[in-house]
C-alpha cells in the first residue's frame, strides 16, 4: 500500500501512427555512424519503426517559438514553448515516373514530388506547461549548418521531455520513435484522471474506429491514436490490466481518457495499445504455440525457424542457429507486445520443430516440446535419453530453459525405433511435473512403457502415447500407450490437467476401434473412418479410467484442442468435422466445433459448431474471470455474423486462403458472445491461444503469408521479415470493436438475506457504449437473467442459467440469482457486458469481518461513519464520500481505503 504522500502514477501512452508518405532526412541533420555490410530494406524498417527517437533543443536554428523537436520518415515533432505538441506531416509522394529507361541501367534521378503536407497540433485543455527539459542524454549529438541561422553544434540530445505538472498534480512526459509520439501522466494520490483533456486542432473531423483506435481525418488520409490499454502492477511486480478507451468530444475535437475500476492505492498505466507484431527474419518462420507466465505477463511462443537471423537472439542459450534446415525457437515478448524480450534457437544438425510449450509458474522454466530428425541436441547430459534412438523416423525431445531463455537446463531425446512426433505438452501443478504427447510406429518399443496404463502398443500402427517426466527433466517417469484394436492412425494434440483431480485429458483423432477405457465414455463405439476422441488418465498414468469418441456417425471428426473449466471441471473439446450433439449448441450446423464433456467423461452435455464458413479450432482457452470459453483456429472466406462486432468484421484473404479467427462462448457453449477475423490478405493461421489472468486479454500466434496483418505498426517487429512470419496477437476478453465496454457500473450487494431465498438485483442502466454490447452472466448458485428494460421482469426460474444476448447503450440489466442454501454463506453471480466485468453478490448472514466504524477510529459516528456509508451506497465515490467527514484523520481517511474496507469485509462491490 502507497502512504499518502507517494504519488499515483499513470502512464498514458497516446500513441499517434504517423501513416502519411515517407521522406529522407533533411540536410541540415547531420548521423555520425559506420557500418560494414548495409542492412536490408526489410531491417531497416522495422528497427527504424522501433527506435527512439531523439528530441534535439532549439539553440536558434529555427524559429523562436520552438524548444525541441524529433524528426522521423513522416515529418517532424514540434513541443513548442507555449505548451503545444505539432505534429508536421510531410505530403504523400506523387509519382513522377515518365516510363522512360535510364542511360547504362542506372535509376533515373527523379527529385522527389509531394502533395501539399499536413499539420496537427495538440494541447492541454485546462493545463498549463511550465516547464520543458531534456532528460535521459543520448550518445547522439546534433549539429546543424543553415543559411542565415547561428551555426548549432554538437547539441545534446534527450530520450525523453519532461513537461512537469501540466495539471494540479498530474506531470507529463514525452518519447517519439518512428512510429508513434507517447504522453506519460504521472498522476497523484486521490487525483482523477478525468483532468486530462487533449485538444487536436488542424483535423477534419475525429471519430473512434471499430478496433478502438482515436482517427484524426486529413486530407491526406486518417491519422491514428492507437487504442488504449491500461495496467497496475503490485508490490511484487505482477501486473493487472485496467479498462481503459477514449472519451471523445467530437464536436469540441477534443479527447481524454475513461478508466475502469482499479485499485487506486497503486500506480496506474495507461497505453493506448492492443495490437499485433511480427516475429521472423529474411527466410520462413511459424508459430505454432503460445504461453504466458501468470504472474508477471510476458508471453512466450515457440516454433520452427528456417531463418538465421531471427531477431532477439544475442542474448539467447543458443544464439546462432544450428546447421540443420529448420530449427525450434523460443522468443518472449512484454504483455502488450512492443517489446521483444529475448529469444533462442534450439536443434541439431537435423530437423528440429517445436509444437507446445508450457510454463512452470513458480519458477518460471519454459518447456517445449516437439520433432527432431537430429541426432545429437544440445543440453541432453543428464537426460533420461541423451541420445537419439535412430532409424529411419523422428524422435521426440522435450527441453527446458530458464525464463529469460539466456539459459538451457536440460534436454532429452524420448523415443524408439521408428517414427516419433510430439505435439502437446502439460505442466502438473501439485507436482511440477511435465506431460508431453503425440504419436508413435515404434512396436512395444515406447521407452518408460513397463507399468504403463496401457504398457503394449496395439495392433495397428501409429499408436497415441502419454510420458511423464521429472520438473528437472532427469527422469522418465512413466509412459503409456492410448490405442485400439486396430487401425492405422492415432495422433494425439492436446493435454489439460484437471484443475480439482489432477487428472489427465488427451485429445486427437484416431481411426482405431476399441479405443482403451471406450467402455465407460459416452460414445463407446467407433463409427467412421476418423474420429475425435478424448481419455482420461490418472495423473501417473497406470490408469485410463475412461475414453469417449466425439463423431456425429456421418463424416470424419478430429480433436486439435482441449481446455477445461477452471471451478465447474467440464471437459472442453475442440476440432473440426462431424460433430455430435450440437442441438443446444450455438450453432447446430457449421464447421469448427467445441464439445463439452463431464469429467468422468460419461456425458456429453451439448456441442456447437462455430461458423458456416470452412473452420478448424485449433486451441482453447478458458477466462477465468468471466467463464467464458475462448477458441481459436483458421476460418476461411464467407461473411460470418458472429464478427460483426469483431475487432476484424470481415474476411480478408482471397478465395483459396484461410484467416485466423477468435471465437467467444459461454461456457454452456449456448451462446457465442463475440468473435472476429484476424488476418492479411494472404493465408494466415492461428496455432495456439492463451488468456493473460492479469489481464483478462486473449493472445493468439501462428503463421501468416501476410505482410499487412493488423495492429503491427507498434509492435516489436512492424514488418514482416520474410515469405513466412510467425506472428502474434492481442485481443480484449469482448473480442470487439471500440464502444464495446460501457461505463462502469456496480450491483448493490444483499446481505443478511434467507437461505434459498430469490433474489432481484436492478435496473441498472448501461451507458457509454456506442454499438450493441454481449451480456454474458454466470453465477456459483442459483439462475441469473437479464432484462433491457426498467422492468427488471426477470424470466428464468430455478438452477437454471440465462444468458442474454446483446444490450444497447441507455438499456436496462437487471440479475437475479438464488441465495446459499445455508446460513453465513456468499454466494455471487458475475456479470460481463462487453469489455466490463462486475458482480452481484448475496449472503445469508452477517459478514464476519464487516464492522460499521467505517473510518476505523474506533467509534460509531452517525454524522461521520453513517454519512459515508449512506453516501457510498447511493453511488457516490472519491471525495463525494469523503468530504466533511474525515477532516479529524482517522485510519481510513480516502475513498480508496474506506471502499477496500466495504469491498473485501462487507461484501459490497462499490466502484472507485
Amino acid at each position: 500500500m502507497l502512504f499518502p504522500t507517494q504519488h499515483l502514477r499513470i502512464r498514458a501512452r497516446a500513441t499517434l501512427l504517423m501513416v502519411a508518405g515517407l521522406a529522407a532526412f533533411g540536410a541540415a541533420t547531420h548521423a555520425h555512424s559506420t557500418a560494414n555490410t548495409p542492412p536490408s530494406l526489410e531491417s531497416v524498417r522495422s528497427s527504424l519503426g522501433r527506435s527512439t527517437l531523439p528530441w534535439v533543443p532549439n539553440n536558434g536554428q529555427w524559429a523562436a517559438h520552438a524548444a525541441f523537436r524529433a524528426q522521423s520518415f513522416a515529418g517532424s515533432v514540434w513541443m513548442t514553448h507555449d505548451g503545444k505538441l505539432v505534429h508536421q506531416f510531410n505530403g504523400p509522394k506523387i509519382d513522377t515516373n515518365d516510363g522512360s529507361a535510364a542511360p547504362l541501367g542506372k535509376p533515373r534521378a527523379i527529385a522527389a514530388q509531394r502533395k501539399p503536407g499536413w499539420v496537427l497540433t495538440e494541447r492541454f485543455v485546462g493545463g498549463v506547461v511550465k516547464q520543458i527539459e531534456g532528460v535521459d542524454p543520448q550518445a547522439a549529438k546534433a549539429n546543424y549548418f543553415i543559411a542565415d541561422k547561428p551555426t548549432a553544434a554538437d547539441l545534446q540530445s534527450f530520450g525523453e521531455l519532461s513537461l512537469g505538472e501540466v495539471y494540479t498534480g498530474v506531470t507529463v512526459a514525452l518519447k517519439a520513435t518512428h512510429a508513434n509520439v507517447e504522453k506519460l501522466y504521472t498522476v497523484a494520490p486521490e487525483r482523477d484522471p478525468a483532468v486530462i483533456r487533449m485538444q487536436i486542432d488542424g483535423a477534419n473531423g475525429l471519430s473512434i474506429a471499430a478496433d478502438g483506435s482515436l482517427q484524426a481525418a486529413t486530407d491526406n488520409g486518417p491519422l491514428a491514436f492507437t487504442p488504449p490499454v491500461a495496467f497496475q502492477h503490485d508490490a511484487a511486480g505482477n501486473r493487472t490490466e485496467v479498462k481503459v478507451a477514449y472519451a471523445l468530444d467530437a464536436d469540441a475535437r477534443q479527447y481524454g481518457f475513461t478508466v475502469g475500476d482499479y485499485d487506486r492505492s497503486r500506480p496506474l498505466t495507461i497505453d493506448p495499445l492492443l495490437g499485433s507484431t511480427y516475429f521472423g527474419g529474411s527466410n520462413t518462420d511459424q508459430a505454432n504455440a503460445i504461453a504466458i507466465h501468470p504472474s508477471s505477463g510476458v508471453v512466450y511462443i515457440t516454433g520452427a525457424a528456417l531463418s538465421a537471423d531471427l531477431p532477439g537472439t544475442g542474448g539467447g542459450a543458443l544464439p546462432t542457429k544450428p546447421v540443420g534446415p529448420y530449427d525450434a525457437y523460443i522468443a518472449r515478448f512484454n504483455s502488450s507486445l512492443t517489446t521483444l524480450l529475448g529469444a533462442t534457437y534450439f536443434g541439431g544438425s537435423g530437423f528440429d520443430l517445436a509444437n507446445a510449450i508450457a510454463i512452470n509458474p513458480n519458477t518460471g522454466n519454459v518447456y517445449i516440446t516437439g520433432s527432431t530428425g537430429s541426432s545429437s541436441l544440445p543440453g541432453t547430459a543428464g537426460s533420461p535419453q541423451p541420445s537419439a534412438a535412430g532409424g529411419a523416423g523422428d524422435d521426440t525431445f522435450v527441453a527446458v530453459f530458464n525464463s529469460s531463455l539466456d539459459t538451457l537446463i536440460r534436454s532429452s531425446f524420448h523415443g524408439a525405433a521408428g517414427d516419433d512426433q510430439a505435439f502437446a505438452i502439460a505442466y502438473h501443478p501439485s507436482t511440477a511435473e511435465i506431460y508431453i504427447g503425440g504419436f508413435t510406429t515404434g512396436v512395444n518399443l515406447l521407452p518408460g512403457r513397463i507399468g504403463g496404463a496401457q504398457a503394449t502398443s496395439g495392433v495397428g500402427r501409429p499408436d497415441c502415447f502419454v510420458t511423464r517426466f521429472s520438473a528437472d527433466l532427469t527422469q522418465r517417469l512413466q509412459s503409456t500407450y492410448i490405442s485400439g484394436t486396430s487401425g492405422t492412425l492415432c495422433e494425439l494434440k492436446g493435454l489439460a490437467v484437471h484443475p480439482l483431480s489432477g487428472d489427465i485429458y488427451a485429445v486427437g483423432l484416431t481411426n482405431h476401434p476399441g479405443l482403451t477405457g471406450a467402455a465407460a465414455g459416452v460414445q463407446p463405439t467407433f463409427t467412421t473412418n476418423r474420429s475425435a476422441f478424448v481419455t482420461r488418465l490418472n495423473k501417473e498414468l497406470t490408469i485410463i479410467s475412461a475414453s469417449s469418441y466425439n463423431n456425429g456417425g456421418s463424416n470424419f471428426s478430429g480433436a486439435e484442442a482441449v481446455a477445461i473449466h477452471p471451478t465447474l471441471g467440464d471437459i472442453y473439446v475442440g476440432g473440426y468435422g462431424d460433430t455430435p450433439n450440437t442441438a443446444g449448441g450455438a450453432l447446430s450446423a457449421g464447421s469448427g466445433s467445441v464439445s463439452r464433456f463431464n469429467a468422468a467423461l460419461s456425458t456429453r452435455y451439448t456441442a456447437t459448431y462455430v461458423s458456416t464458413n470452412s473452420a478448424t479450432v485449433t486451441s482453447l482457452i478458458f477466462n477465468a474471470v468471466n467463464g467464458n470459453v475462448y477458441a481459436a483456429g483458421d476460418i476461411g472466406p464467407g461473411v460470418w455474423p458472429q464478427a460483426a462486432q469483431g475487432v476484424q468484421t470481415t474476411f480478408a484473404g482471397g478465395a483459396n486462403e484461410t484467416d485466423g479467427f477468435v471465437v467467444r462462448l459461454s461456457f454452456g457453449l449456448s451462446t457465442i458472445l463475440g468473435a472476429t477475423f484476424y488476418g492479411s490478405t494472404a493465408t494466415d493461421e492461428i496455432r495456439g491461444i492463451a488468456y493473460n489472468p492479469l489481464s483478462g486479454n486473449v493472445y493468439v500466434a501462428g503463421q501468416t503469408f501476410g505482410a499487412n496483418l493488423p495492429g503491427t505498426s507498434v509492435g516489436a517487429q512492424p514488418a514482416s521479415g520474410g515469405d513466412r512470419d510467425a506472428f502474434v496477437a492481442v485481443f480484449t476478453p469482448d473480442l470487439g470493436s471500440a464502444g464495446v465496454t460501457p461505463n462502469p457500473f456496480t450491483f448493490n450487494p444483499r446481505l443478511n438475506v434467507v437461505v434459498n431465498s430469490t433474489l432481484v438485483e436492478g435496473p441498472i442502466q448501461i451507458t457509454g457504449l456506442t454499438a450493441f454490447a454481449n451480456v454474458s452472466i454466470i453465477g456459483a448458485l442459483g439462475s441469473v437473467c437479464i432484462s433491457t428494460t426498467s422492468g427488471c421482469s426477470c424470466n428464468a426460474s430455478g438452477n437454471v442459467y440465462v444468458t442474454g444476448g446483446l444490450v444497447a447503450n441507455n438499456q436496462y440489466l437487471c440479475v437475479k440469482n438464488v441465495a446459499a442454501a445455508s446460513a453465513s454463506t456468499l454466494s455471487d453471480s458475475t456479470i460481463t457486458v462487453g469489455g466490463y466485468t462486475t458482480k452481484f453478490m448475496n449472503y445469508t448472514g452477517q459478514l464476519f469481518a464487516c464492522t460499521m466504524d467505517i473510518d476505523g477510529d474506533g467509534v460509531y459516528h452517525a454524522t461521520t461513519d453513517g454519512l459515508i456509508l449512506s453516501r457510498a451506497m447511493m453511488g457516490m465515490t472519491g471525495t463525494a464520500v469523503t468530504n466533511g467527514v474525515v477532516g479529524h484523520n482517522p485510519p481510513r481517511n480516502t475513498w480508496a481505503l474506506i471502499r477496500q474496507h466495504l469491498n473485501s469485509s462487507c461484501g459490497m462491490n462499490l466502484a472507485q
